[in-house]
């Protein structure tokens, strides 16, 4: 443990001994959290983002939405979930934006709603949030809770991309594939789809495996190829190429 963050852990445990300082007890609660000068402890986390929470910091109502959804530390509840990141969210936060976005598409704890999630999404993009790039593109592709645009879906999934999302890979082999917001080019399609099988997608795996039943992109149809990529998506829980080896 070094000693420079056993020295911080201290100034942070003498300010919320003197006051009520929002910003020490999130200090606190990441300590206690990532081990920062003092050992892990999920609980004392809890109660040190909680108290901050209490004053509107937004991102300590994150942290203890996070943890009433994934039950560190406290017993866990979706609904008291939703209800915080509702609340940070309120206050502009973006990853409770996106948080949200993802219940409202999934209809899971709250009502499916896909305006919610389209706006809860587009919020969180707009303010830097890379995770919400490709269901955004998604949302503009499918005309989801949103008008349908091909060109947005296409800029957003390359942005997702750039930024290292492996679905957005596939999703561009996609559009390249099927001429969605830019000129239909197979060969591009078959490269997004390789590049996102080569880093273990299932969607990449299973739209590669396509790729070479069918001959995309120029390849030689190769069965065996084929079928080590489909084998592999399945190993994954990918339906599609679970119903193709009879798995499903």
């Amino acid at each position: 443990m070094k000693k420079s963050h056993s020295k911080a852990f201290n100034y942070y445990v003498k300010a919320v001994e003197r006051e009520a300082y929002a910003p020490a007890h999130f200090a606190l609660g990441c300590c206690y959290e990532w081990g920062i000068g003092t050992e892990k402890d999920e609980q004392q986390a809890l109660k040190h983002y909680s108290i901050a929470a209490q004053h509107g910091m937004a991102i300590t109502l994150y942290e203890v939405a996070r943890r009433y959804e994934d039950g560190n530390g406290v017993q866990q509840s979706p609904w008291r979930a939703v209800f915080t990141y509702k609340q940070a969210a309120h206050l502009g936060h973006p990853y409770s934006q996106y948080k949200l976005a993802l219940f409202y598409y999934h209809g899971t704890v709250v009502e499916k709603n896909y305006k919610k999630a389209f706006e809860f999404c587009q919020a969180a993009v707009e303010k830097g949030v890379a995770d919400g790039q490709c269901l955004l593109g998604m949302f503009y592709q499918y005309g989801i809770g949103t008008t349908a645009n091909n060109s947005f879906a296409f800029n957003l999934y390359k942005q997702a991309a750039e930024g290292g999302d492996l679905y957005a890979y596939s999703r561009i082999g996609n559009c390249y594939k099927d001429g969605i917001g830019v000129e239909r080019d197979s060969r591009q399609a078959f490269i997004w789809y390789e590049r996102s099988a080569e880093q273990g997608n299932p969607h990449g795996q299973y739209c590669l495996a396509k790729c070479y039943e069918d001959g995309v992109g120029g390849v030689e149809l190769d069965f065996k190829r084929m079928m080590e990529l489909f084998r592999a998506a399945a190993e994954q829980g990918h339906k599609l190429a679970r119903e193709y080896l009879g798995l499903a």
